[in-house]
């Protein structure tokens, strides 16, 4: 009854004659545990101690999730810079401030944040070249962040918008990435028009991860290259050449994505440090991290602490989430709002409805498996229903629909069969007279 009594009057006479008269009317379901990062309920991390060790939810060899929120309709990709010294977990050590992973545990209290998944990737960035560090090539390391990323993960699928942020090496790795997916989508040139079943799943898979590539975000990312203080050495690893200061390698990885972003109207934008760490071999050149970002601030961190914001009132941190929003907030509202607005332009006296009870649809979403409208003939149940549809439908699956079907509900058999071939043909798949076998039999059980 809590929720009841926050409702204006307009909606309780609009609900009346079916509004419960008790606590015991109102069914919902127990809050899912909120420790549990495997289960579907969003999860966070706690504050730390000293000992990273063990944070996150380890998704296979390449992938760490920081954060995982109900329903996400956006992924936030953290990629790690350099490691100078011996490490396994930069990871999570390259995003510590204070004890905090700080986009675990930030991100989700911001006002009209979007509802990301926070992921951080693990790869081998060793500057140093010994038996098991700073072994990988860039193509085999983007090979192989391709596979654990898109293909196992399943990032930047089903319609949720993808974010990649980049701290110095990083951003290069996230650059090179892109470039490699596009590459392996051009040998299949008429894969837009080809049944998926016809292209390789990995393929469909490449295509729609840069589909939803919104923008990307980038921490002192070194494009034209850096001064290594000493010189390079015969041990440097693998991806050491990259950072050299015009390399023609990473010259051709920044010409080939710059013409990506373009096509694909991808958002960029980055921070850049005003103070040299005097204990880093690194020291990256302002004309350098100003290149490909169509937004760039410069901020008093070094190239070492600025992915690392002291507090949420840093410069560093409030430019970080302004952008991050821009890239992603605005598309996710768009599309939605102007569907919800084009609908009540056709119905009348439902708006203080709507409005009402959209609050309370979002409290409670995860706790409760469905809200069950139940009134008079005619009373306006099925608009209502659409309506809150369209207003918080950037919530759910980009898949769903709004389905309702009267005329299947009247049929005289019995409205089971009718629904299961309307909402096939809804979906696009059914175009027999009847409904049949192992498609009923699927139909039945969902």
């Amino acid at each position: 009854m809590e929720l009841l009594s926050r409702l204006s009057s307009t909606t309780k006479r609009w609900m009346a004659g079916f509004v419960p008269e008790s606590n015991s009317d109102i069914r919902t379901l127990e809050p899912p545990p909120t420790g549990d990062p495997s289960g579907s309920s969003s999860f966070q991390l706690p504050k730390l101690g000293g000992d990273i060790a063990g944070i996150g939810k380890e998704l296979n060899d390449s992938l760490f999730s920081l954060y995982e929120p109900v329903n996400p309709n956006a992924e936030l990709v953290l990629f790690h810079g350099v490691i100078q010294k011996a490490c396994d977990d930069m990871h999570v050590r390259a995003w510590m401030s204070s004890n905090v992973c700080w986009p675990a545990v930030w991100l989700q209290d911001e006002a009209d944040f979007p509802r990301a998944r926070i992921l951080s990737v693990k790869y081998d960035s060793s500057l140093d070249k010994t038996s098991k560090a700073g072994v990988f090539s860039m193509y085999n390391l983007v090979e192989a962040l391709a596979n654990d990323l898109v293909v196992i993960s399943d990032v930047g699928q089903s319609g949720r918008l993808v974010v990649l942020v980049g701290h110095d090496l990083g951003g290069l790795v996230i650059k090179a990435l892109c470039v490699y997916l596009a590459n392996q989508i051009s040998l299949y040139p008429d894969h837009a028009g080809r049944e998926r079943g016809g292209v390789p799943h990995r393929i469909t898979r490449f295509e729609d991860f840069l589909r939803n590539v919104r923008g990307i975000f980038y921490f002192s990312t070194p494009h034209m290259g850096l001064e290594f203080v000493g010189g390079m050495t015969r041990n440097d690893g693998e991806l050491a050449p990259y950072l050299e200061i015009f390399n023609s390698e990473t010259a051709q990885i920044n010409y080939d994505f710059e013409k990506l972003r373009r096509s694909r109207e991808w958002k960029t934008a980055g921070l850049g440090p005003l103070i040299k760490d005097p204990e880093s071999s690194l020291s990256v050149l302002e004309a350098s991290i100003r290149p490909d970002a169509d937004s760039f601030t410069m901020v008093s961190e070094s190239m070492n602490t600025i992915n690392k914001p002291e507090s949420k009132q840093s410069s560093s941190y409030q430019t970080f989430v302004s952008h991050v929003k821009h890239f992603v907030q605005e598309e996710v509202e768009e599309d939605s709002d102007l569907e919800f607005k084009d609908f009540m332009r056709d119905t009348v006296g439902l708006e203080n409805v709507v409005r009402d009870l959209c609050p309370i649809a979002r409290e409670v979403e995860g706790r409760i498996s469905g809200l069950l409208l139940h009134g008079m003939r005619g009373i306006g149940k099925s608009t209502l229903g659409h309506a809150l549809f369209l207003k918080l439908s950037r919530n759910f699956h980009p898949n769903c629909r709004f389905k309702f079907d009267r005329e299947a509900l009247s049929q005289p058999h019995g409205p089971t069969t009718e629904l299961q071939k309307s909402l096939l043909d809804c979906l696009g798949g059914y175009r027999s007279s009847a409904v049949r076998g192992p498609v009923q039999t699927k139909l039945k059980n969902c």
